[in-house]
């Protein structure tokens, strides 16, 4: 005789709650914000203490690291984009559903700066020994991951926003 399995019902209220509460624990306890509010000064002082042929890959690595290899960055945030349109239609809460566009500018600027990595990672071979050339490139990507921090912090607050209505 076969046994029927027992229904599960989920909460998904609940659990939406609680993957918020999460990421909130990851941005504030985590430190996860405060280290997107100090990645521009970071790439700005990137080749301090590395021999100068490792950035080229660096910046390779860090581009693919942003768009493909789901670690972080736009890949991640396209799924979390998607998260929120799925559960909003699963709760049917419009304020859930538009936190796609809060997340989808975290996306923009994400991809951005990968853009950035990669344009600083074919240029190198040229600029390797041109200090000026170099700064210039580092602080255009210094500007791009400013704006990731702007972004990401507009989307905590929002989420923040949303928990606590919740």
């Amino acid at each position: 005789m076969k046994k029927k399995a027992s229904a599960v019902k989920i909460d998904y209220a609940d659990a939406f709650k609680e993957s918020l509460k999460e990421v909130l624990k990851e941005y504030h306890e985590g430190g996860a914000l405060k280290r997107l509010n100090d990645f521009p000064e970071d790439i700005l002082s990137i080749e301090k203490g590395k021999n100068k042929y490792v950035m080229k890959p660096l910046f390779d690595f860090m581009c693919k690291t942003i768009e493909e290899n789901g670690t972080g960055g736009n890949l991640f945030r396209n799924f979390y984009r998607d998260y929120f349109e799925e559960m909003g239609a699963k709760l049917n809460n419009d304020t859930i559903s538009n936190m796609h566009l809060v997340v989808n500018q975290s996306c923009t600027e994400w991809s951005n700066l990968a853009k950035e990595f990669k344009n600083i990672s074919e240029a190198l071979d040229k600029y390797k020994n041109d200090k000026v050339k170099k700064a210039e490139l580092y602080n255009e990507a210094s500007k791009k991951a400013a704006k990731i921090y702007e972004a990401e912090n507009k989307m905590i607050e929002k989420i923040k926003e949303l928990y606590d209505k919740m």
